[in-house]
């Protein structure tokens, strides 16, 4: 554990995962994702919300669109909000926070940057 930790910190890149060729709601559910990760970004690229007709992507707490979460962390004032519910998933938890982010593309790798 101590080991990894350190490695980490001198290879931030070794926190990061690929996994390719994965259809959510098919492979995976949302629901499955949460259990692994406290936060999932759709990031699917597009100017407006679109819905994956994925079930859970407008339901489960923790699920936000990459046009929010882009705002969000570019400072639109519609969106302080969302920092405010990230918190709140991240805070006071005993481990490492995981976020996945779903998509491809440059706005999924602003994500994954963020």
């Amino acid at each position: 554990q101590q080991q990894q930790q350190q490695q980490q910190q001198q290879d931030p890149t070794s926190l990061v995962e690929f996994w390719g060729n994965v259809q959510v709601g098919q492979d995976v559910t949302l629901n499955e994702l949460q259990s692994l990760y406290h936060v999932v970004v759709l990031a699917y690229g597009c100017e407006s919300d679109q819905r994956l007709g994925i079930e859970g992507e407008d339901t489960l707490d923790g699920i936000f669109s990459a046009r929010e979460f882009v705002a969000w962390y570019n400072g639109h004032p519609e969106f302080v909000s969302l920092g405010t519910n990230v918190e709140k998933l991240i805070r006071n938890k005993e481990k490492d926070v995981h976020v996945v982010v779903i998509g491809q593309g440059n706005v999924a790798l602003d994500c994954a940057r963020v």
